[in-house]
């Protein structure tokens, strides 16, 4: 019997397939729908000007939105939050880690800098609190990295998404600005990663979950009489509800589909 307890395992029953692969192709290709081959013949220097130009532009972006919009230019926004160079070099290097999905990137950021304004806060309550925020920075860290385990969107940029809220001095004068911030900046690196890792490879690997996968209706019986079977053709994929596959096993799947799919 696992002792592991995250929002996963409570909410995964009731989450709905996929639907990426429903949406046009010109549409689907951007979204992670259309399948690519696990070992992908692309040279790496290639690879390499894909990675760079898609983690120049995401900064840039996010830098670019920060020093013209004005809604920032009121709040005095820095030009960027320096936990998004880490999250870059995820969003583009490791396309395929749990790290690097749009749930982990967005909610990660997101939950940790709610929890690290609200850290925030309650340090500033008093004089002697605010002579202790590297306290303050140091239990944001904790809480956030609990938190993210247990909703199962851990993406370890956000730790310092966290503490920047607490000791940073210019981020603290944003208050609860400061989530308005992460939401724009974790999107706007999430745009860019579709656009440009989408060019020679796949991404995301998943929105939600890599646990869920579309069962066809007319398979749906044959998959519960035989729930110890995985059954792959060109079309379909039937894969038991219990088990639990990773990302990288399911591309692997996925590659093994995409073969047969060219042989129809």
């Amino acid at each position: 019997m696992s002792h592991h307890i995250t929002l996963d395992k409570i909410i995964d029953p009731f989450v709905p397939p996929s639907q990426v692969n429903k949406f046009p192709k010109w549409i689907s290709r951007w979204i992670g729908g259309e399948r690519r081959p696990v070992f992908d013949q692309t040279p790496d220097y290639i690879l390499w000007i894909d990675i760079f130009i898609g983690s120049f532009a995401s900064i840039l972006t996010i830098e670019g939105v920060f020093m013209t919009a004005e809604s920032f230019k009121i709040h005095n926004t820095p030009i960027i939050v320096a936990s998004y160079g880490a999250t870059a070099i995820l969003a583009f290097n490791a396309i395929n880690a749990p790290f690097s999905q749009p749930r982990n990137i967005f909610i990660g950021h997101v939950l940790a800098s709610i929890l690290g304004v609200c850290i925030c806060k309650l340090f500033e309550l008093s004089v002697e609190g605010r002579n202790h925020f590297y306290v303050g920075g140091a239990i944001a860290v904790g809480l956030s990295s609990v938190v993210m385990f247990l909703t199962n969107t851990i993406h370890p940029p956000a730790g310092a998404t966290a503490l920047i809220a607490v000791i940073d001095e210019d981020f603290r004068a944003l208050g609860w600005f400061y989530i308005v911030v992460h939401i724009v900046s974790s999107l706007l690196v999430i745009g860019v990663a579709l656009l440009t890792n989408n060019v020679f490879r796949k991404y995301p690997a998943y929105w939600w979950t890599p646990y869920q996968q579309p069962v066809a209706k007319d398979e749906e019986s044959i998959a519960e009489d035989i729930p110890h079977t995985v059954s792959i053709t060109g079309l379909h994929m039937n894969i038991p509800k219990a088990l639990i596959l990773d990302s990288f096993e399911l591309e692997a799947l996925e590659s093994i589909q995409s073969k047969l799919d060219h042989l129809i």
